[in-house]
């Protein structure tokens, strides 16, 4: 079953932890905005030391609350990394099976569909367009619903094999090259 995430705007975050600097802030929002157990962070230690002892000591728990099919998970993780345009992940999944993927994850929740605010352009048979601008089509962007979700699906899953191995470093090197 997929567990409901209650999601946080930053304001509040900022409200429940006034003492931490901005920056701390940030990367601690970034990573668990979404994540259910808010009050077992250790806000003294930095988010990686926090990330190592709640996210990879319990991984097959929080793993279990992501109760999705292996396409929908390798949609999510293609989602996270790549540029979040709506059939961007056509290219490594199958299309009707992508787009039946995304309509699921839209209907659970754990994606929103951002309209594109860009205009379609006009053609006119008359007047010839330049090559590379032949192709473009118009798309709208795909939003995770909260931040934990992004961050599991960007640097957990992708490395799972190595967390269930306990080889924590190599994916903390991984989590600190990219963060």
């Amino acid at each position: 079953m997929l567990y409901k995430r209650k999601n946080i705007k930053f304001k509040n975050f900022v409200d429940l932890h006034k003492n931490l600097s901005l920056s701390k802030l940030f990367d601690f929002y970034s990573v668990f905005e979404g994540f259910e157990k808010l009050n077992i962070l250790n806000f003294e230690d930095d988010v990686f030391t926090n990330i190592e002892r709640i996210l990879f000591d319990d991984y097959l728990k929080i793993k279990s609350y992501f109760a999705l099919d292996e396409t929908s998970s390798y949609a999510l993780t293609l989602l996270a990394k790549n540029n979040r345009k709506r059939f961007s992940i056509n290219r490594k999944i199958q299309h009707f099976k992508a787009l039946s993927t995304l309509k699921y994850l839209l209907e659970t929740g754990i994606i929103k569909l951002e309209y594109s605010k860009e205009a379609k352009k006009i053609k006119d048979k008359r007047q010839k367009i330049k090559k590379e601008l032949r192709s473009y089509v118009v798309q709208d962007k795909i939003i995770f619903s909260n931040q934990f979700t992004r961050f599991f699906f960007y640097f957990l899953k992708p490395n799972e094999k190595l967390i269930l191995q306990n080889r924590y470093k190599e994916v903390l090197e991984c989590i600190k090259e990219k963060f």
